[in-house]
């Protein structure tokens, strides 16, 4: 999923450890969006984050899904390219875009048997209407191990 305007709430995580320094595992997306405005340093700057599991919803059938949203960088900035489709680029961070997703492997071969047309279907995320773009390798798991993502 693209962060399009679905996580511009998140504020970031700020802790202090036992000698009183804080760390912070996370920007906020305000900050992301600067870094990523500003960067002539990186060849490549993405987000993501990890929501609890959504409600994935597809022809009717409703189950709990791991999720992960992310910039239009962050399948470019990995390096991954999708086994069907295409993956989440820029334009689709862009304001007024249509929601996209790409679906892991796993989910593809569980809920749509491996078919061949699964792009461009409409599935519901907690929701909110979004039309399938890509397929991730089946190797893909995201950036959090031990995570298994569903889109």
């Amino acid at each position: 999923m693209p962060a399009n305007g679905i996580i511009k709430s998140l504020s970031g995580n700020m802790d202090q450890d036992k000698t009183g320094r804080f760390t912070s595992t996370s920007f906020s997306y305000p900050t992301f969006e600067e870094i990523y405005a500003r960067n002539d340093v990186f060849s490549k700057v993405f987000a993501f984050a990890d929501p609890d599991p959504v409600n994935l919803n597809v022809n009717g059938q409703v189950e709990r899904a791991g999720a992960e949203l992310v910039s239009g960088d962050y399948f470019s900035g990995l390096g991954l390219t999708a086994i069907a489709g295409r993956t989440i680029t820029e334009a689709d961070d862009k304001a007024g875009a249509a929601p996209v997703t790409m679906i892991s492997y796993g989910c593809w071969e569980r809920q749509f048997g491996r078919e061949a047309s699964v792009v461009g279907k409409a599935i519901t995320i907690n929701n909110v209407p979004f039309t399938i773009i890509g397929v991730t390798p089946p190797e893909f798991f995201g950036l959090q191990p031990g995570r298994s993502l569903d889109v």
